[in-house]
């Protein structure tokens, strides 16, 4: 699947073989791992990144992985995930992760928009929802600024063999994001 999403500082695209030691970066940090699940070890590691590599579609298991560059500082940063979670209702949820340097300067912001844009533009989804942890302050604001509303608390199994977390539950319709970015 060919995929380049740009922005003014942003370069973003399918996630590629060679992304393999951001993405080793990103699930190793504690600090990007607090309101995800405890770090998973290496194995589970190489073979969740491998299943990243798989074709996508809309209507696969797998999730749509896609890399975040700064062009500003030329360098990867983060990655996108989306994963299909309703196909009947067209329901995705987008998730996000960027390396501690790069978190808190609106890379998270520019890079989630333009994803959601994508979801709803180009893939066709209806509603998106997100679940962050309920500690995880940054991440609420970023996707209530982004006209996420809040709609359950739930219990949440991420990884086998890692404890269940409790996140707050929230959804975006096409029809929001819309006038929220207007």
């Amino acid at each position: 699947m060919q995929l380049e999403i740009e922005t003014k500082n942003l370069l973003i695209k399918k996630i590629q073989s060679d992304d393999f030691e951001l993405y080793r970066k990103l699930y190793s940090s504690p600090q990007v791992m607090k309101y995800i699940s405890p770090v998973p070890p290496d194995e589970v590691i190489k073979k969740t990144f491998t299943k990243c590599l798989e074709p996508w579609s809309v209507n696969t298991k797998s999730s749509l992985v896609l890399t975040i560059f700064v062009k500003t500082c030329n360098s990867k940063v983060g990655i996108l995930g989306v994963t299909t979670t309703d196909l009947k209702k067209m329901v995705a949820e987008p998730g996000i992760m960027l390396l501690p340097e790069h978190q808190s300067m609106g890379v998270a912001f520019e890079a989630f928009k333009e994803c959601l844009k994508y979801c709803f533009d180009s893939i066709g989804y209806k509603k998106v929802q997100g679940s962050p942890h309920r500690e995880n302050v940054a991440s609420i604001k970023m996707i209530r600024k982004l006209g996420y509303q809040f709609y359950k608390t739930e219990t949440l199994q991420i990884f086998d063999n890692c404890p269940p977390l409790t996140v707050d539950r929230h959804y975006l319709t096409k029809e929001n994001f819309a006038s929220f970015t207007k």
